[in-house]
């Protein structure tokens, strides 16, 4: 399978048939897990000749693969399609270093026709059990199987959420666009919390930490639902702000008072197991907890 990087060279080698053609592969997926050579015929009206053609490139691109009953469509194709999108709509002309890479996301830096640099998350949630998503992440119907269903979604709401969170001035990233399963998101300096080894004055970050998590909560209206030390940043100064919101949930939705409760626990316990803080979990909860 191709990496980021060699997806983004090889569209610059794509002809309008190939790009084309793929395209129609992304949206077959939509339906197919293996889309049969019946349905290409069909739904792309070329001879067998240029099917055949077109498959033999983007198989040797490493796009696709190819069965004895139809064609699948790989992650490197689906990331094709979206760094394709990107750049059509001004958004990105080139991939710069890795920022981070999880076992749900990788993200990059990405640099715009006018040199401007953001945060180029791919979603990447196929690496993990398709049962445990779906019982973690409700917005997941069981209908939908594939992962690249799945990502597409999931790009889609993260930015939407993102987008309804910043433009309350939450303390989260400001989403710039997304395209299939990429998200593209202003860039911050900072680091998520497991990467930094030493804070000047933890009891302050988690502070602010905690306010963050109250202005997304009651200004913002959602829960993240999966907050740890992965998805809390700190920048030089401290300030703090929160990432992935994929499977955030509605406040007041039967769930959002135990999962606020439970990230407010995660939290609390990391403070107090990484830096030797004596913070009591029962008073760090109480002014949640008034609040329903």
């Amino acid at each position: 399978m191709s990496t980021v990087r060699e997806v983004a060279s090889i569209l610059r080698k794509f002809t309008f048939k190939e790009l084309k053609f793929l395209k129609l592969l992304g949206r077959l997926t939509k339906s197919f897990s293996i889309i049969p050579y019946s349905v290409l015929r069909q739904r792309s009206g070329l001879s067998n000749g240029d099917i055949e053609f077109l498959i033999k490139r983007l198989q040797d691109y490493k796009l696709i693969r190819r069965s004895e009953i139809g064609i699948k469509l790989l992650s490197a194709g689906l990331d094709a399609l979206a760094l394709h999108s990107l750049r059509v709509k001004g958004i990105l002309d080139a991939l710069g270093p890795p920022i981070a890479v999880g076992k749900e996301s990788d993200v990059f830096e990405g640099i715009s026709p006018k040199g401007e640099v953001y945060a180029v998350k791919f979603f990447r949630i196929g690496r993990t059990s398709f049962r445990g998503i779906k019982r973690a992440r409700g917005y997941v119907e069981d209908r939908i199987h594939e992962w690249h269903v799945i990502n597409v979604k999931s790009a889609k709401r993260e930015f939407e959420i993102l987008t309804e969170l910043s433009e309350k001035k939450c303390p989260v990233p400001v989403p710039i666009a997304v395209a299939y399963h990429v998200l593209g998101m202003k860039e911050y300096l900072a680091l998520p919390l497991f990467k930094i080894k030493k804070l000047d004055d933890p009891l302050k970050v988690f502070e602010k930490a905690l306010e963050a998590v109250k202005k997304c909560v009651f200004e913002g209206g959602y829960v993240h639902a999966d907050l740890s030390e992965f998805n809390v940043l700190v920048d030089s100064k401290g300030d703090v702000l929160i990432i992935d919101w994929p499977q955030a949930v509605k406040l007041g939705e039967v769930s959002s008072k135990d999962k606020l409760l439970r990230d407010i626990t995660n939290l609390t316990n990391y403070f107090n197991r990484k830096y030797h803080l004596s913070l009591n979990l029962d008073e760090v909860l109480l002014p949640f907890i008034e609040r329903f």
